[in-house]
């Protein structure tokens, strides 16, 4: 019996372990006028998974939200999407350059950490024109 209980007792503090989740917040922003960057879908990429957040008005959170309630520490790699805007014609303008639009260019990284940082903001540019 102290054997199964003491088995019982790991595993759940292993199980406890593996789903700690960090609930982490920023805003992406333009780095020449600091404006933040209208709306889009914010992705972190990293050895433990792939996630992923909306944002509104440069603002992102990963809590709160039923997709994602915080992610686990480590090092990401974070990307953009659907940082685009429709034309009256029926063509897109691009708000961000694309290196920041790609999981392979972005050069956005952060390392998430227990006890570490809460708060990740996030510096982008405009396209050419």
């Amino acid at each position: 019996m102290k054997h199964f209980i003491a088995i019982t007792l790991l595993l759940a503090l292993f199980a406890a372990g593996c789903s700690d989740r960090i609930l982490i917040k920023g805003t992406v922003s333009y780095e020449d006028d600091g404006l933040p960057v209208k709306h889009g879908i914010i992705h972190f990429d990293s050895a433990v998974g792939s996630f992923s957040s909306t944002f509104t008005n440069g603002n992102y959170k990963t809590g709160g939200e039923k997709k994602v309630q915080g992610i686990p520490p480590g090092q990401y790699t974070v990307w953009l999407s659907n940082v685009h805007d429709s034309t009256e014609e029926g063509g897109i303008v691009r708000r961000v350059s694309s290196e920041f639009c790609s999981r392979n260019s972005s050069p956005l990284t952060f390392e998430v950490k227990k006890g570490g940082p809460r708060r990740f903001d996030l510096k982008v540019t405009k396209p050419p024109e």
